[in-house]
């Protein structure tokens, strides 16, 4: 009963907050505005009132109550919120906040239910307050990001809603994959270029197994609840890892490239994984050392370098590379049949 009381506490608390940063800067709220009709207990409402005015202290905010006494004529008591830090962005930090904040939302993980959604509009609506407005308008013309459209975005924000509450509170989950349903054990959420995947025990096969969130169906918790096993770590599950594909076979093996021009530059400034090492080379080649699991996943991101990437080690890694060009050249050989 305590433990729910606390949970009301807080729901109240942040219904309060969310209620004042959306009149601010504009205006206040009057106590009917801030205060719901079933919360008109006086002994509650002195402690909401003491207890948002230490939050927003903790802030750096300050809460403002209105005077004690009658308002005057055509005057409305108002409580509000002032936020001091806002003049202190800059035009560039805050064209750049409110770029971040529109990228995360297409992200598929990003926001997928209307109060999320809401409350990145009071962020935006704060950044924006007193803020070069002339400035953003300007440059949100000439700064974009290129990047891929997701289709299943409010999809895949549900879902990934749904894992991440069965794992805060360790409940079992159960959705349909490959066309069967499945009841598991939630461990981990893995985000890797761009998908989510979800790590979890299989309680039919009776091992751990992981799940792309997008192939997922029917995603929903079953009620029960399970021990979290203290002994998993998902750091230490996915540290020697290239993709989501998990082979812990006891040694690790050695991924050895050569790489020129464009390759070697982007693998000079970008650290791909944690045990990369490289070595440059007289003619200005780099070679590139990676200690993993498995070379599997690694395909695709060789190939999109083409000749640039040279496979050194080991064998049948640079044999899988060789046979998938031999495949590419077939493909370019004969006319196009249209």
């Amino acid at each position: 009963m305590q433990e729910e009381s606390k949970h009301n506490k807080a729901q109240r608390m942040i219904s309060h907050i969310l209620k004042l940063l959306q009149h601010f800067p504009e205006g206040g709220l009057t106590f009917e505005d801030l205060f719901d009709e079933d919360e008109y207990d006086e002994r509650k409402i002195r402690h909401d009132l003491k207890d948002l005015t230490e939050m927003t202290e903790e802030l750096g905010w300050r809460f403002n109550k209105p005077t004690p006494g009658r308002p005057g004529k055509g005057e409305e008591k108002k409580y509000f919120l002032d936020i001091p830090f806002i003049p202190e962005l800059d035009d560039k930090q805050t064209f750049l906040n409110l770029l971040m904040i529109e990228r995360f939302e297409k992200r598929p993980w990003g926001f997928g239910n209307t109060e999320a959604e809401r409350q990145c509009e009071l962020l935006q609506r704060l950044l924006r307050y007193k803020l070069f407005t002339q400035y953003i308008e300007k440059m949100r013309n000439r700064v974009i990001f290129m990047e891929p459209e997701f289709q299943n975005r409010d999809d895949i924000s549900q879902k990934l809603a749904e894992c991440m509450d069965a794992l805060a509170h360790e409940k079992v989950l159960s959705f349909k994959y490959n066309q069967r349903m499945r009841i598991v054990w939630p461990l981990g959420l893995i985000s890797k270029d761009e998908r989510w995947y979800l790590r979890a025990y299989c309680c039919e096969a009776k091992e751990q197994r992981t799940y792309r969130l997008d192939r997922m169906a029917d995603v929903s918790k079953t009620g029960k609840k399970y021990d979290y096993p203290g002994d998993f770590s998902l750091q230490e599950l996915t540290k020697n890892a290239w993709a989501v594909l998990f082979e812990n076979q006891g040694d690790l093996i050695s991924v050895r490239l050569i790489a020129d021009e464009l390759a070697a530059e982007e693998l000079i400034n970008t650290k791909f994984h944690p045990s990369q090492k490289i070595e440059t080379l007289h003619d200005g080649r780099v070679r590139v050392t990676f200690e993993l699991d498995t070379w599997k996943g690694m395909v695709g991101w060789i190939l999109r370098w083409g000749y640039l990437v040279e496979i050194l080690e080991p064998e049948d890694l640079r044999n899988e590379i060789k046979g998938i060009a031999k495949k590419i050249v077939a493909n370019y050989e004969n006319p196009v049949n249209k």
